[in-house]
Formats: C-alpha cells, sequence, structure tokens
C-alpha cells in the first residue's frame, strides 16, 4: 500500500508500549484516522512535540495492512496553536470541540468542511477568550454540517443536546463543567 500525505489535526493521543503513540487524527482528504506513530517517544525522535493534542500537521500515512491503523511515517508541524495552551478555559473548550468531532466523524470518511471548521475554531480560541457563545456557535455550525440543524440562526443549548444525544447517544463530560466554567 503506498503511502499518502495530509493535513492533520490531532484530536487524541496516548502511550502505546514503551516509546509508541496511539493517535486519533483528523485528516483533512480522508476523515477520522486511527494512527500509530512507533519509536515516538523515543529520545532521538520529533515526532511526540509534533504530534500534541490540538497541533495541527502535514503526515505522511502508511496504510494498514490489517486492522484499522495507519503508521505514521513522518509529520511536520504547521501550527501549535500555542496561544491557547496558557489559558486552561481555551484549552479545555478547545478539547471539547475536539471530542465533539472525534464522537460524530466516521473512520475514513472525509469531511473537509468539518476539519475546516475545526481548524477555525482553533484559531479562534488561539487569540481570543472562550465564551459560552463560541461554543454555542461551534456546536451549531457542526450540527448544520452534520446535516442535523434546523437552519435557524443558532441552536439553544436544551435543543443542541437533544438533537446532538438522540443521533451520537452522548456528549463529551466537559460539555457540563464547561457550562458552569464559562458562565
Amino acid at each position: 500500500m503506498t503511502p499518502y500525505s495530509d493535513r492533520a489535526i490531532v484530536l487524541g493521543r496516548e502511550r502505546s508500549g514503551e516509546t509508541s503513540l496511539s493517535l486519533r487524527l483528523l485528516c483533512r482528504g480522508r476523515g477520522r484516522i486511527d494512527a500509530l506513530a512507533k519509536g515516538a517517544m523515543g529520545a532521538s525522535c520529533a515526532l511526540a512535540s509534533t504530534l500534541d493534542l490540538l497541533h495541527e500537521a502535514e503526515v505522511v500515512l502508511k496504510p494498514p495492512g490489517r486492522g484499522f491503523r495507519a503508521w505514521v511515517q513522518e509529520a511536520v508541524l504547521l501550527d501549535p496553536f500555542s496561544g491557547m495552551r496558557g489559558d486552561f478555559a481555551r484549552f479545555d473548550l478547545a478539547c471539547y470541540f475536539a471530542g465533539l468531532v472525534g464522537m460524530c466523524v466516521d473512520r475514513d470518511h472525509p469531511v473537509p468542511e468539518i476539519y475546516d471548521l475545526l481548524r477555525l475554531a482553533l484559531g479562534h480560541l488561539n487569540g481570543h477568550a472562550a465564551s459560552l457563545r463560541v461554543m454555542a456557535r461551534f456546536e451549531w455550525r457542526l450540527l448544520e454540517l452534520l446535516g442535523l440543524g434546523s437552519g435557524d440562526d443558532e441552536i439553544p443549548a436544551p435543543r443542541f443536546v437533544a438533537i446532538f444525544g438522540h443521533n451520537f447517544h452522548a456528549l463529551p463530560p466537559a460539555r457540563k463543567r464547561l457550562l458552569e466554567t464559562l458562565a
């Protein structure tokens, strides 16, 4: 199988063994991809810092021979969104957005519009404060892109919970905390 290159945002990551990383990526041209970066946590490898949570990178992935995990062959950091990392509320809201996207995008299903929405939201949080309005606008626009929105200007929070909960059976647990923090 031929390796391919794509822009990706790291939605989640965790250690896999002593030196590898298990990643959940949102790729612009491929959708959500589960990937493994072998040796990324090794002393001489720079992949761990490039593939940090919510970083945007250009990745070269080798499709899986068996199973569902692609292999990260190389990665070049495009945007670390470092402006939001010093403010817990902004970073927490960005992680919530990544959690929502990870829940509603199927593996290997290209959704460039949702990638662009997440990229836009991360860019906004990189330079602006987190707020309930930003949270509501992201949720509303995500439902619109998924074909679940009503065309209203904005969907009230209780309706969002009902629509999202009905279609995806859960919301990221951070939502309740964010509603309290940002109020």
